[in-house]
């Protein structure tokens, strides 16, 4: 008798059973499929980091651009400030601090505004500011002054005034009229006149401290020399008793 081949542990069977399944030889990824995978994040980081210099150089001109306006501003308050009411001040000391401040804020805007076209655009502004500032001094004195071309500039009494435009009781002017009309001027521009340039020294001198431009850096700096000493000289007679 022949043995019974379902018994035999090596059969065909038994073996297929116990080994592991067939499993094709696994293919390594094509040079062509690597390489747009390694470009593709070499991409990926350089869209990035483009992406973060935008920002960061963007935010930073954008900042400057806020910054040097608040300047521009407060350098236009203070020239109108200084040429509308020097015919108003009494101290010689002060009428000579006042010219000083007529001819700093003048140069700090040409500094600033080099251009044919920003030169014009300051010009209007520095106009139209003066409207602004002869409204709020007409409402704070009760006289109409008229700004129509060809008209006398000279005041003229003028009962239950009415105005076209809304003058600012807080501005600046209206203050210094009021001071006028009480003969206060002195001690009230004096005042008056340091806070505003303390303000304009702040704000230059964080333009300064914030900005990564040298030439921008060096320009403000100038500004700030200048500026600081005529905040001194304002200071000091502030603090006078002749005023």
């Amino acid at each position: 008798m022949y043995p019974n081949q379902n018994n035999n542990p090596y059969s065909i069977d038994y073996l297929n059973q116990i080994s592991a399944p067939y499993q094709p030889p696994k293919q390594g990824m094509s040079p062509i499929k690597k390489a747009l995978i390694i470009g593709g994040a070499l991409l990926g980081v350089l869209f990035l980091t483009v992406t973060i210099i935008y920002l960061t150089t963007s935010g930073q001109v954008s900042s400057l651009a806020i910054n040097s306006e608040t300047v521009t501003q407060q350098l236009i308050k203070l020239n109108v400030t200084a040429n509308l009411f020097g015919k108003e001040i009494g101290n010689s000391d002060l009428a000579a601090l006042n010219s000083n401040i007529a001819v700093y804020s003048q140069d700090a805007l040409n500094q600033l505004h080099s251009d044919k076209s920003s030169k014009e655009n300051i010009t209007k502004r520095i106009n139209d500011t003066e409207k602004k500032a002869s409204l709020d001094m007409s409402v704070a004195s009760g006289v109409k002054i008229s700004d129509r071309e060809g008209e006398s500039k000279e005041p003229t009494k003028k009962k239950n005034l009415v105005v076209d435009e809304k003058a600012d009781t807080n501005s600046l002017y209206y203050k210094l009229e009021n001071a006028r009309l009480n003969a206060t001027f002195d001690r009230s521009y004096v005042n008056e006149m340091y806070y505003e340039l303390s303000t304009l020294y702040i704000q230059i001198q964080h333009i300064k401290e914030t900005t990564k431009n040298k030439e921008q850096k060096d320009k403000f700096n100038s500004l700030l020399n200048n500026l600081n000493n005529i905040k001194k000289s304002v200071s000091e007679l502030k603090n006078s008793v002749n005023i």
